[in-house]
C-alpha cells in the first residue's frame, strides 16, 4: 500500500470513528432522555397516588368527624339539659365537610337533609330563646318538640347513609 492510500484509510477510519462516536452520542442522548422521561413519569405517578391516598384519608377523617358530630347531636337532642329547655345542635363538621368532601349523591342528600332539619331546629330554638314569653308560647304549640323529633330522625337517616358509605370506602 502506498502512503497516500494509508493516509486516506487513516482519515476514513478516523471519520468512521468520529461518525460512530457521534451516532453513539446521539443514541446515548436519546436513551438518557427516555430514562429521564420514564423517571419523571414514575415520580409524577407516585405523587398522584400519594395525593389520592391523602385525599382518601382526609375524606375518611372528615366523614368520621361528621359521624361523631351527628351522634353527639342525637344524644344532645335526646337528653336536653333541663335548665335550657331545649338545645342548639352542632354543625361545625358539616360546615367543614360540605365544601371539601364530595360524597355520593344519596349520602350527600341524606346528610344534607339531616342538617337542614338541624338548621330548622336551631332556628326555632333561637326564636324561642329571644324572650321567655315567646319560648313558652312556641313550646305550647309543640314546635320545638316537633323539630326535636324530626332532627334526630333525619340525623339517624344521614348517619345510616354515611356509615354505609364509610363501610364501602374503608381502606383495605
Amino acid at each position: 500500500m502506498s502512503e497516500g492510500s494509508t493516509a486516506v484509510a487513516a482519515i476514513v477510519n478516523a471519520g468512521s470513528a468520529l461518525l460512530g462516536a457521534g451516532v453513539g452520542g446521539v443514541i446515548a442522548y436519546f436513551a438518557s432522555m427516555k430514562a429521564a422521561r420514564y423517571t419523571m413519569d414514575k415520580t409524577a405517578s407516585r405523587d398522584r397516588e400519594r395525593r389520592e391516598e391523602e385525599r382518601a384519608e382526609m375524606h375518611q377523617l372528615l366523614a368520621k368527624r361528621l359521624l361523631a358530630e351527628m351522634r353527639e347531636n342525637i344524644a344532645v337532642l335526646a337528653n336536653p339539659k333541663p335548665e335550657w329547655g331545649c338545645v342548639v345542635a352542632l354543625h361545625d363538621a358539616w360546615d367543614l365537610v360540605k365544601g371539601q368532601v364530595p360524597f355520593p349523591a344519596p349520602v350527600a342528600e341524606a346528610v344534607g337533609k339531616a342538617y337542614t332539619e338541624v338548621a330548622w331546629y336551631n332556628t326555632v330554638v333561637a326564636g324561642a330563646l329571644i324572650d321567655h314569653a315567646t319560648f313558652e308560647r312556641i313550646r305550647s304549640f309543640t314546635i320545638v318538640e316537633d323539630r326535636a323529633k324530626k332532627a334526630p330522625a333525619a340525623l339517624q337517616s344521614g348517619m345510616a347513609a354515611l356509615e354505609a358509605h364509610l363501610g364501602e370506602t374503608q381502606p383495605t
